[in-house]
């Protein structure tokens, strides 16, 4: 039999869209334990197991009959959930969302009253710091939780898949809503997320994090580095309620280790206070980095006025059309 094939005579090499299929149906998961680092187990069907559930069959600790039972009734099934932890270390936890560098801040995002991604401080010395954080796709359904360094996945997503220290969630074809880099011991990097929560818009990629408030006025941060210098600093915190601009601009959105206001009119403000980062994680092109690397830029939303068209060029100088940027 060629190489190509396993010895149930079925090919080594498992399509695309199959192996989302056999993802979903495991629920992302081993269907023993529901850990989330997983390889396919090429029998007929195809299913998912860890490397130690993998690891106690081979090696003669647990029957294959266990496993027939478990690929009948996976475990993220049961529980509604995969699994897995961070590797946080005992240093100073950073966090990277998009090119934005968040460093020893206590309270990353917030909206109201709600947290939305936190440190908490060691338990005692010598234990790690504890990461805690609630993601949600554009429609405000939750994605993926954090609690205290352990991450669960919901089985209801369309698709979740960890690779290289990678983990990525779509809802639905070629629509990436979260994917966060692994970076032990030092913490995580979110290079995508596209988030709704109480009228609250999140959105970040490899060159901006955008927060758009609850008046469509949106504040566009990249290339910077924020550090807290005191207990209880917030990075970006967000109101979802209020009926003018001069509310948005005086609490929607709040960056600096004291809360200290960064909004103002439109146009664009380079924030002396944050320094560059010392290095980014992935290339960025040229041209964006001469353009809008370590500034902060304000999008007051136009009035009827100054109406902009849905084709025109978006205000906030992002170089494509208002409808695929702030007009979306």
């Amino acid at each position: 039999m060629p190489d190509s094939y396993n010895k149930h005579g079925l090919s080594r090499t498992i399509p695309e869209d199959v192996k989302r299929q056999v993802r979903q149906a495991c629920g992302f998961g081993c269907v023993c334990c529901g850990l989330a680092i997983v390889t396919y187990e090429h029998i007929d069907p195809e299913f998912l197991l860890c490397g130690g559930c993998h690891g106690r069959v081979t090696r003669g600790f647990w029957s294959k009959e266990k496993i027939r039972e478990a690929r009948q009734d996976p475990f993220c099934i049961r529980q509604g959930k995969c699994q897995e932890a961070f590797d946080i270390g005992k240093r100073d936890l950073t966090v990277w969302i998009g090119t934005v560098k968040i460093v020893n801040i206590e309270t990353i995002l917030r909206v109201d009253q709600t947290t939305l991604l936190s440190i908490e401080p060691p338990e005692q010395p010598g234990a790690p710091y504890r990461l805690s954080g609630e993601f949600y796709d554009d429609s405000e359904n939750l994605l993926f939780k954090i609690v205290r360094n352990e991450w669960f996945g919901e089985v209801s997503n369309w698709d979740m898949e960890c690779i290289g220290g990678t983990i990525t969630i779509k809802t639905r074809p070629s629509h990436i809503s979260l994917q966060i880099l692994c970076n032990p011991p030092d913490g995580i990097m979110i290079e995508k997320m596209n988030m709704s929560f109480s009228n609250t818009r999140f959105i970040c990629d490899r060159y901006e994090l955008r927060v758009r408030g609850h008046d469509k006025g949106i504040v566009i941060i990249s290339g910077r580095e924020i550090v807290a210098h005191s207990k209880g600093c917030v990075a970006f915190s967000a109101i979802s309620k209020g009926a003018h601009h001069a509310q948005y601009q005086e609490g929607a959105l709040k960056i600096g280790n004291d809360g200290a206001l960064m909004l103002g009119g439109g146009g664009t403000f380079p924030v002396a206070a944050l320094p560059k980062p010392a290095r980014f994680p992935g290339p960025l092109k040229a041209e964006y980095q001469s353009r809008h690397w370590g500034q902060i830029r304000i999008f007051v939303p136009p009035s009827k006025s100054n109406k902009v068209g849905l084709n025109d060029p978006c205000p906030c100088e992002s170089g494509i059309k208002y409808k695929k940027c702030c007009g979306s």
